[in-house]
């Protein structure tokens, strides 16, 4: 859209405008200010067409006023020169003169940046046409703190025109400084240069009594983390919004006992029964006349008394108060299920006898393999190398240990007389280690079973004949209860 007759137009422009800014400054004590910048106008940009080539260069002085510190306006006053192409080649020159009404979204919390974007509604003159053409700003900015109140100002907008020209729509670079006029509540008072401010709370070092962390000016530089009007150096509740006269902290049921020395923080009671309701005295709602447990807080179908484990059986009843259990065992488990509980099962994990301590009892077709054992292995003559004759007996036993896992296994070994008895000694404890260290490989844990050796000592026959000496040479397998 062009406007002609701009005379009339720009006034209509620019009055209300400039009552708007007088109308912000009177009714605002927030921050105010003004900046001066170089701009640059790129009209030969992929926003427009070939009809219309220019770029301009200029100067902008602007307007501001901060709302708060998330929002503030400007208004900003541009001029400048542009040179551009006409369609037959020849350049012509033109002066521009454009004025913008502009929102900054923006995130000051007196930080060293200061982002934000802008929009806004504005538009330029260009002289020599006598055309006013109307445009809408979108951009972001970038301020660079440089001091107390001044700033180093750079921005980049994109400017619609609202024409039928696509032409109008133009690009517009600017940097320069910003320096803040008035600030009477908003910006940090002026502090000496031998004045520091380490965490930037407007409030000096040596009046700050949270000099390292940001704070409010009325709890001297401290903070109120929890919003509760006690700031945190004073809060002994700093995390859980409070109330003053509790020196910030709670009184969630109102009784006049802080939550953390209430034993009933949600029911109001008196001081005397620590914050508890009367007739309640370990606040688990079981009246004290029915409670059979009344200082120990409890469960209501158990007349106000614990069950720790959950397993039907009261605490002062339970044998077991931490491991769940049956009600007939006095609330201790039987895991196995054959009646001896686990703390008195040498097998708790497998069902056995109460003769046997809990475990099961060796069943007399495998107490046959261990018998069969004396005569079944075999070693080589005067060596404690087993004969593979041996091995289905040992792989048998090997068996029994898993199936039988509260017995340990003693491993014997015995000799004729024939030789030397220190010789004879040594071969028997070899011959008992050769069936140890095998039937480990068979994956029976050592510390089950104990080889030792007894040598000539022990002989069940005469060493006068051939058959009592063969009786002799034998290695005994015997099962016991760990």
């Amino acid at each position: 859209m062009i406007i002609n007759n701009m005379k009339y137009n720009n006034f209509l422009f620019v009055i209300p405008l400039l009552f708007i800014t007088c109308l912000i400054n009177a009714q605002s004590e927030k921050p105010w200010g003004l900046s001066a910048k170089y701009i640059y106008l790129d009209f030969d940009s992929d926003f427009s067409d070939d009809l219309f080539k220019s770029n301009s260069a200029g100067v902008e002085v602007a307007y501001h006023k901060s709302i708060n510190d998330f929002i503030s306006l400007a208004f900003p006053l541009r001029m400048g020169k542009s040179t551009y192409e006409r369609p037959d080649g020849t350049e012509e020159e033109h002066a521009l003169l454009g004025l913008d009404g502009q929102i900054h979204l923006k995130y000051d919390k007196g930080q060293f940046l200061v982002p934000y974007l802008l929009a806004g509604l504005g538009g330029f003159y260009e002289f020599e046409n006598s055309e006013f053409i109307l445009e809408a700003p979108l951009g972001i900015g970038l301020n660079f703190k440089l001091g107390p109140d001044a700033f180093l100002n750079t921005e980049a907008s994109y400017r619609l025109a609202f024409s039928d020209d696509d032409q109008f729509k133009h690009l517009q670079f600017s940097a320069g400084v910003l320096f803040l006029i008035n600030d009477n509540q908003n910006t940090k008072p002026p502090i000496s240069p031998a004045t520091n401010d380490k965490d930037g709370d407007g409030v000096a070092d040596e009046n700050d009594v949270c000099p390292n962390v940001p704070g409010f000016k009325k709890y001297n530089g401290c903070p109120d983390t929890d919003g509760d009007g006690v700031s945190d150096d004073k809060d002994k509740c700093p995390g859980t919004k409070g109330l003053l006269a509790f020196e910030g902290c709670p009184d969630t049921d109102k009784d006049g006992i802080v939550d953390f020395e209430d034993d009933c923080p949600t029911v109001a009671g008196p001081k005397e029964r620590n914050g508890c309701p009367p007739g309640d005295s370990d606040g688990d709602s079981v009246n004290d006349d029915d409670d059979d447990c009344p200082n120990t807080y409890g469960l209501p179908r158990y007349k106000g008394c614990p069950d720790s484990d959950g397993d039907g059986v009261i605490d002062s009843q339970d044998e077991c108060p931490d491991k769940v259990g049956l009600a007939r065992f006095n609330g201790c488990p039987d895991t196995d299920g054959d009646g001896i509980i686990d703390s008195k099962d040498r097998c708790p994990a497998k069902a056995g006898s109460a003769a046997n301590n809990g475990c099961p009892e060796i069943a007399a077709e495998d107490r046959a393999i261990l018998t069969r054992a004396i005569s079944d292995v075999r070693f080589e003559t005067g060596k404690d190398e087993l004969k593979p004759t041996s091995f289905p007996v040992l792989n048998q036993i090997a068996d029994l240990m898993s199936k039988y896992p509260g017995y340990n296994l003693i491993i014997s070994g015995h000799t004729d007389s024939v030789g030397e008895a220190a010789a004879n000694q040594r071969l028997s404890e070899d011959r008992a280690r050769a069936c140890f260290s095998y039937l480990v490989n068979r994956g029976v844990q050592g510390y089950r079973m104990k080889s030792i050796g007894y040598g000539e000592t022990q002989p069940i026959d005469s060493n006068n004949t051939a058959a009592g000496k063969a009786r002799n040479r034998r290695v005994t397998f015997e099962m016991k209860m760990n």
